[in-house]
């Protein structure tokens, strides 16, 4: 009975986290958007207020949500998700501060300093620890294993929201990004080294965006049987969402993040990994690399004329494929005989 009711109030929590989590992030792109886009850089923007109004709408309804259990007469529940919701709550705070003062004293950051300035890779740290409070919260819960996507959708949206947030900060590395997929013109006496770095930016694009993601998807694999639909959301939203950082101007290439995530979840369906099932789990970590960026390097040849020869692009394919077996290899570690 007191588990129920606290799985109740949970639930309640996670949902309102998941909410002012995409309410948040959405800022977040939006600023990332108007920098990409050479706006006006000020600390006072439309795109910083969206951020902040998310993360200040979610103090006041928790305080209000608090008042109101105790006006009922119970105790307010902790923060979804434990200790490590509040402290990145604590640090998002005082990265926000500092940020103000950083700006006012160093200037406001272009470029790729604008995501490596302290501040503000303190306030993508507060970000992560805070969308995670309902993973971590249902992780540590009784609750089944399946799960209906109106229970699960809170763990979905903070999963998908926590990578898209590291993805952010590592733009620099996206291949969903439009200046980052630009090849060198075949032209000049620099051309070959100028593709040969255009391929190991974008090799280094691929293998990074494969960790992320395919992390993702074992992570959730490792305690769930998430619904069908699951992985489709949560890598399309990721590649769109990138995509989006350049007014969608390479749109087609983020849409095999779809292709991807609906292969996932049709293995998913078909083979049930569950925490114990090794080989399942690896066929899914290594299927989907290949289901992923097979298509999207023939829409790259097709419609952006990518001038790479089949030797490289397959070969890329292959070693993120072998990147996701070595990631299932870390989440599901290589059974083992008992002793005799």
């Amino acid at each position: 009975m007191t588990v129920a009711a606290t799985s109740g109030i949970d639930r309640r929590q996670s949902a309102a986290v998941a909410v002012f989590g995409l309410w948040m992030v959405t800022g977040l792109f939006l600023d990332g958007w108007s920098h990409n886009q050479n706006k006006p850089e000020t600390f006072f923007t439309p795109w910083h207020g969206v951020l902040y109004s998310g993360f200040g709408a979610a103090v006041l309804w928790f305080a209000w949500d608090g008042q109101r259990t105790r006006r009922a007469g119970g105790e307010p529940a902790p923060p979804v998700g434990g200790w490590l919701t509040g402290f990145g709550m604590g640090v998002f705070i005082a990265a926000a501060l500092g940020d103000f003062g950083w700006h006012a004293a160093f200037g406001v950051e272009a470029d790729i300093a604008a995501l490596l300035s302290p501040t503000h890779q303190l306030l993508m740290t507060g970000g992560v620890l805070m969308v995670t409070g309902p993973v971590r919260a249902a992780w540590a819960s009784r609750e089944p294993r399946v799960q209906p996507l109106a229970q699960f959708w809170p763990v979905l949206l903070s999963v998908t929201l926590a990578i898209a947030v590291v993805c952010f900060f590592l733009m620099y590395l996206s291949p969903f990004r439009a200046d980052n997929t630009r090849q060198p013109r075949p032209v000049g006496p620099e051309f070959d080294f100028l593709l040969e770095q255009a391929q190991i930016h974008l090799i280094a694009s691929v293998l990074v965006t494969t960790a992320l993601l395919v992390g993702g998807l074992l992570l959730v694999l490792r305690r769930w049987q998430p619904p069908f639909g699951t992985f489709t959301v949560m890598f399309g939203a990721v590649a769109v969402g990138m995509s989006g950082l350049d007014t969608f101007e390479r749109l087609p290439l983020a849409l095999c993040g779809l292709a991807g995530g609906v292969v996932a979840d049709v293995l998913v369906m078909r083979l049930r990994p569950g925490p114990d099932a090794v080989r399942p789990a690896r066929v899914v970590a290594g299927v989907v690399p290949v289901a992923l960026w097979l298509p999207y390097f023939v829409v790259f040849k097709a419609t952006y004329d990518l001038p790479w020869n089949v030797h490289m692009w397959t070969g890329t394919v292959f070693l993120a494929a072998v990147g996701g077996l070595l990631l299932s290899a870390l989440a599901y570690p290589p059974e083992t005989q008992p002793a005799r």
